[in-house]
């Protein structure tokens, strides 16, 4: 009983955080005030609240906006789709809280997605996720300060020297530190690893020798790591 009351719980609240991240990162991308209602992309008319259901409300419409009957961007639903589903495969492998889980995805999706947009995050995104998780997993984050202060200063302290030189984002040292004090410092490096790896790859196959957004490797490596290692 208590596995599917919580399947209920992580499914409503992926969709949920899918939909919230979606609208993050579109009014981020966009520079549109993270306050307000939604309103449709072509005929600027305000949604109702049927409207924004996840997935639900794309559906009753058709995929077509009430009101101009423009094509809805499947964009979002995508977005609700995907959080719901990675949520659920965290928790099945992890078996973690399911607050926890919603919060560190939806998180998580909006940071990726200013960054693959932006190469840029929000801070305030930033740091209110990280007090948010923090605050919820305290005495987690208590021990591991008290545990292993010179491990993460040892692991923070080069990526404090690469992001003054500019070769890493400030917002790429605040997610492994938030990772590191959340899940241990080891895990962390774990993560990290995992995550240049991926980068150093993807920089050398593709043709174009721009820089990368790193925090989406960080995501995936953190949610590949914490399925196989937690």
């Amino acid at each position: 009983m208590n596995n599917i009351l919580n399947l209920i719980i992580l499914t409503i609240g992926g969709l949920a955080g899918g939909s919230f991240a979606a609208c993050m990162v579109t009014r981020y991308v966009h520079h549109q005030s993270p306050w307000g209602r939604s309103v449709c992309e072509h005929c600027h008319h305000q949604l109702t609240w049927w409207q924004l259901i996840p997935v639900v409300g794309v559906l009753i419409q058709r995929g077509r906006c009430a009101w101009c009957h423009q094509p809805i961007s499947w964009q979002s639903t995508g977005s609700e789709l995907a959080c719901a589903g990675i949520i659920l495969a965290e928790w099945w492998c992890t078996k973690l809280p399911p607050v926890h889980l919603i919060i560190l995805v939806t998180w998580l999706a909006i940071l990726t997605g200013e960054d693959a947009a932006t190469q840029t995050v929000c801070p305030g995104m930033l740091w209110g996720g990280t007090l948010l998780l923090g605050t919820l997993t305290l005495p987690v984050v208590l021990t591991t300060v008290r545990l292993h202060p010179g491990f993460i200063l040892l692991l923070l302290g080069p990526l404090l020297a690469l992001a003054w030189r500019r070769q890493l984002g400030s917002a790429d040292v605040v997610l492994t530190g938030a990772m590191a004090l959340l899940y241990g410092p080891r895990f962390a490096c774990t993560v990290l690893f995992g995550a240049a790896g991926a980068a150093l790859l993807a920089f050398l196959l593709r043709r174009s020798r721009r820089s990368l957004p790193f925090i989406p490797f960080l995501a995936g490596a953190l949610l590949i790591s914490l399925a196989v290692f937690h």
